[in-house]
């Protein structure tokens, strides 16, 4: 009756006992980004369409019934999204992975299960406008919601690697949406607020170079060999990271292309900050292996060990006030270099000090023919990742 609402988009697998299992989360959320929100964008836009075109376009028994039909179908599709969306929650802080959740992507879990309890009240009161605005917003934040904690659930089942059963069906375009939403409503409201780490943010200039639909054609009948949240995570942590007053860039960019010489998808993040120096890149730099020496002794007599500046080090940010006061959970990057590397990509860091002009180069692997990481501006820090690209 409702050509365009289709019942069978909202019906993801859905295994009843988890038992801390994140692959099952993966699988679920996944097929909510894929099938439920888009069809449920599709239907309320639909439905608000015909009713605004003809007011008594439900009068009609045989409609109204096909109506009544849809939205039970709607409100349980939705209270399991709400339900599978808490329980999911309550697992990774069960599972000590909060830490890596953030305060950010708390607080945007936070709205999404309110839009979600509201949109099921007003379902009940029948009070269909307000419902649709409060989906809406679900559809406008999950994409930044569920890119960065497919991540968080994919270090859950490792922390150190990628399944490569993980590394399939790239989802470009929830990429690109929660890019958007970082680089404008998440980016507006850390700026206008301007409290905390991003007193100085007003003063930086972000430019953001994605452009989804040639992205997608060019991906046609292709597929990058990662998961989205694993590439989208990267993106939220690093961007954020630029985002503070403490790397000192007045510019930061974006840019995210397809390297056809190389077969791969290519992210590079670029500012002109104070730029790091060799100990944050080289894990074995001997300031490293000082404090890891003298982290034994701490340990000996039962004081706290230091984390060390080695940035892809869990509990490193890189910054010398944090390695003594822990300021940073030093998780944005955590291991970063061994998950890219075993699912066969590519990190390169160029970097060059603001204050020497000292250069420091990183690389997960052997370059080998591929394009030197060039910096183009005085100083400042270049994140590359490559990803290869395969046929579906």
């Amino acid at each position: 009756m409702f050509s365009r609402v289709n019942p069978e988009g909202f019906t993801p697998e859905v295994k009843e006992n988890k038992d801390n299992n994140f692959g099952d989360y993966i699988k679920y959320f996944r097929d909510v980004s894929n099938k439920v929100l888009p069809n449920l964008k599709e239907s309320i836009d639909y439905l608000s369409e015909q009713r605004e075109r003809d007011p008594d376009y439900f009068d009609d028994d045989e409609l109204s019934e096909s109506f009544e039909e849809w939205k039970t179908i709607m409100k349980e599709k939705i209270s399991e999204l709400f339900e599978q969306l808490k329980d999911m929650r309550n697992e990774v802080k069960e599972n000590g992975l909060a830490p890596y959740v953030g305060h950010d992507l708390s607080n945007i879990s936070g709205a999404l299960v309110g839009f979600l309890e509201l949109s099921l009240e007003d379902f009940e009161s029948k009070k269909m406008e307000f419902f649709r605005s409060y989906m809406e917003r679900v559809v406008k934040y999950w994409d930044r919601y569920w890119v960065s904690l497919e991540d968080v659930l994919l270090r859950g089942i490792d922390k150190d690697s990628i399944s490569q059963k993980y590394c399939n069906n790239f989802n470009i375009d929830s990429l690109g949406k929660a890019v958007s939403f970082l680089a404008t409503t998440e980016y507006d409201g850390l700026k206008r607020d301007a409290v905390g780490k991003y007193t100085k943010l007003k003063d930086k200039k972000v430019d953001v170079d994605v452009d989804v639909d040639s992205l997608k054609d060019e991906l046609k009948n292709k597929d990058v060999k990662a998961p989205t949240g694993f590439v989208g995570n990267f993106i939220f942590n690093a961007m954020r990271n630029v985002f503070q007053d403490r790397i000192e860039a007045s510019h930061v960019r974006l840019d995210i292309k397809i390297d056809k010489d190389s077969n791969q998808f290519v992210v590079r993040i670029i500012d002109d900050g104070k730029g790091m120096s060799a100990e944050h890149l080289d894990e074995n730099n001997p300031i490293n292996k000082s404090i890891r020496r003298n982290n034994k002794k701490r340990k000996k007599d039962g004081d706290k060990e230091l984390n060390t500046y080695y940035i892809f080090e869990e509990g490193s940010s890189g910054d010398s006030k944090d390695l003594v006061k822990k300021k940073s959970t030093g998780l944005g990057l955590a291991n970063f270099a061994k998950r890219i590397t075993s699912i066969g990509g590519t990190l390169r860091v160029a970097t060059r000090r603001k204050e020497n002009g000292e250069e420091t180069y990183f690389s997960n692997v052997d370059a080998g023919d591929l394009p030197p990481l060039e910096m183009d501006t005085d100083h400042g820090t270049v994140f590359e990742v490559r990803i290869p690209i395969v046929d579906k």
